[in-house]
């Protein structure tokens, strides 16, 4: 697990709506200064996006999501993984 993977997957669950993001393993992994660094990371992406507050982009991403099911039966022929070819936000982070 690399800081990309944890900051990609930050963006990701806040892309999809969560309230909160755990990085528990990430901090055993890479020690406390994680936190300051994802804090530092999502001032960037909001920067770079103009967000002013997280709540602009919180489940932004959640009409390019699919459930299992659609995809099984042939509605969708796409991955279930949210990325850059699915949600514009996600190109650049």
């Amino acid at each position: 697990m690399t800081f990309d993977d944890v900051a990609s997957s930050m963006h990701q669950s806040l892309l999809l709506g969560a309230d909160t993001v755990q990085v528990c393993t990430g901090v055993m992994i890479h020690g406390y200064p994680l936190v300051q660094n994802l804090c530092a990371e999502l001032q960037e992406f909001m920067g770079k996006h103009e967000f002013q507050h997280v709540s602009e982009f919180k489940g932004k991403c959640l009409d390019k999501f699919t459930t299992h099911s659609d995809l099984v039966g042939g509605v969708l022929r796409t991955s279930t993984r949210i990325g850059a070819y699915t949600c514009p936000l996600l190109s650049s982070t």
